[in-house]
């Protein structure tokens, strides 16, 4: 897909997942959501599938104020 389209995937993944932790009780106050589509891979110039879903990721940080 297009740069576009990879952004909006990775939004929306990020967010389902936010979405998830929220209904299980996590205050979405300590989750930041960050999506980097294409420009930060694990595997750079993944070939096969495998390596393909290994950028398909979420990362999740929590952060809590002092």
């Amino acid at each position: 897909g297009s740069v576009a389209y990879n952004d909006r995937l990775s939004k929306k993944r990020a967010k389902t997942i936010k979405d998830l932790l929220v209904e299980r009780g996590v205050s979405k106050d300590v989750i930041v959501l960050k999506a980097y589509g294409k420009s930060m891979p694990v595997v750079k110039d993944a070939k096969t599938d495998d390596d393909h879903a290994k950028n398909r990721r979420v990362e999740i940080n929590f952060y809590r104020e002092k």
